[in-house]
């Protein structure tokens, strides 16, 4: 069977860009797979409101992270006039806890409009129903939920960290991290925050200028080659690829040139980027779209095993963060179509599962286990973060998240949980 062409965003089930027999026919396929899914472990699927396809492709993987919805069921607001993200999440999960009794079909459906509203109070673009990039919808939905439950009641004042001299680089990236700890702590930061290491040295003395900044996700650009933006042939690469490009050194020349603080001048310079504190799940953004000129349609290999050690910086390998950086791919947002007009879904294994399924807004059909993840679809991944034990009921690894055994119910991923 040949399945239609997709564009970047999720159309108006009324007004499909493609035609109408196509459409039924890949939905009563998917349909029919996900009747066969194993109703413990299937995810529920959400309606397209219209055009909400990326944040119903987003919404599937954050609710596919271990215990997510525990820890936002529990965590109250920490200011009760900024809730309405947190509690429109609360509400969606006990959306979703009716649905899981639901038979298979049809009626395992949720509208998430209570999330669509509450990401819409919180920043404006997201009013209405155009249309909107998945990555961009995920920051805002962390960076909301972050503000909501962040523990600092009063952040302190901006305090501008400089470099000393002599100091050794795991104590600097020590006090930067106890800095922005201080201002910004919550579950999320618990759960996605890794720390990035800047260096910036002075090709004419030496020296060496170090920042050190928190990051939730990593936007991890596709190696260039020598094609040009009028004519490119794709190319096939690793994840580890794009990681390497990451870190590889840039040169900082004429208009970058980097003012050095012994120099007392801008002069040309050598950065690069390293982790220096790898985060419990790493969420890793393919940059596809080329400066909103088009789309890179390279291939691109997703290992289901991923190993950081390679892009680490050395020095921290004494961090109790770095002990482990091995990964566990557990979510993909795929984006299908051109930078004009396109489509997204999601393939999630629930927690405690080796089953994969695909989500396509409201349609759920079960893949396997492990399958191939690779193409020109894969934009934004979900991994996490191999241990020896699975801490059950932990959330971010906090020792406050033991749950009741009686108060354990299906959530959304199919797992054993407590809301």
């Amino acid at each position: 069977m040949s399945y239609p062409a997709y564009a970047r965003y999720c159309y108006s089930p009324t007004t499909p860009p493609y035609a109408t027999s196509h459409v039924h026919e890949y939905r009563r396929a998917t349909t029919l797979a996900s009747a066969t899914s194993s109703s413990e472990h299937a995810p529920v699927g959400f309606s397209n409101l219209g055009n909400t396809c990326f944040m119903n492709a987003a919404m599937q993987c954050l609710l596919a992270t271990q215990n997510f919805c525990t820890s936002i069921t529990r965590e109250p607001p920490k200011d009760a006039s900024r809730k309405d993200l947190l509690e429109s999440f609360q509400l969606l999960i006990e959306d979703i806890q009716r649905a899981k009794r639901n038979p298979l079909g049809r009626e395992r459906v949720v509208a998430p409009r209570g999330v669509k509203a509450a990401i819409g109070s919180f920043k404006s673009s997201f009013l209405g129903y155009g249309q909107h990039d998945a990555q961009e919808f995920l920051r805002f939905v962390l960076e909301g939920l972050h503000l909501e439950v962040n523990r600092p009641r009063g952040k302190p004042h901006y305090e501008q960290l400089d470099d000393i001299d002599g100091e050794p680089v795991i104590d600097t990236s020590v006090r930067w991290w106890e800095y922005s700890r201080k201002r910004d702590s919550s579950i999320i930061y618990d759960a996605f925050a890794g720390q990035l290491m800047s260096n910036v040295t002075c090709t004419v003395c030496g020296t060496s200028h170090l920042a050190f900044d928190p990051f939730l996700d990593l936007s991890v650009p596709i190696p260039k080659s020598s094609r040009t933006a009028t004519y490119r042939m794709s190319q096939s690469y690793a994840l580890e690829d794009c990681l390497k490009r990451y870190c590889d050194v840039e040169t900082l020349d004429g208009a970058d040139r980097f003012h050095c603080r012994k120099c007392k001048q801008p002069t040309r310079c050598a950065k690069q980027l390293q982790i220096m504190r790898t985060p419990e799940y790493l969420l890793v953004h393919l940059m596809r779209f080329s400066y909103g000129c088009y789309k890179l349609s390279d291939d691109v290999h997703i290992p289901h095993t991923l190993d950081l050690d390679p892009f680490v910086f050395p020095g921290s390998k004494s961090l109790p963060e770095n002990e482990r950086t091995r990964y566990t791919l557990y979510g993909v947002i795929n984006h299908m179509g051109s930078l004009g007009s396109g489509h997204y879904t999601s393939q999630v294994c629930p927690p405690n599962s080796s089953t994969w399924y695909s989500c396509d807004d409201s349609y759920v059909a079960q893949l396997g286990t492990r399958p191939t993840i690779s193409g020109d679809k894969p934009y934004i991944l979900f991994y996490k973060k191999e241990h020896d034990k699975v801490r059950t009921g932990s959330f971010m690894g906090r020792a406050d998240m033991t749950p009741s055994p009686a108060m354990f119910i299906r959530t959304p991923t199919g797992h054993l949980s407590r809301y």
